[in-house]
């Protein structure tokens, strides 16, 4: 994982946890957490699971075709 990483600056994940179990969608949370925190890396997903968001360190939510802070995470 680290060596594709090493150019990469920014990763872009939609819905990365959609359509897994819920061991592999805490593998993959854990993978992007470690890019985020350990790598220095900044993950941006878009995601309709809340417990996924709760695990992340800024979350905005998408409202009315405007995008706010989520005050409920945090």
């Amino acid at each position: 994982m680290s060596k594709v990483l090493t150019w990469v600056h920014v990763i872009l994940a939609d819905e990365p946890t959609g359509n897994l179990d819920e061991e592999t969608a805490a593998q993959i949370t854990d993978i992007l957490k470690e890019c985020a925190h350990q790598m220095d890396r900044c993950v941006i997903v878009t995601t309709h699971s809340r417990s996924l968001a709760e695990q992340a360190d800024v979350v905005m939510k998408l409202q009315k075709g405007e995008l706010r802070n989520a005050a409920w995470c945090k």
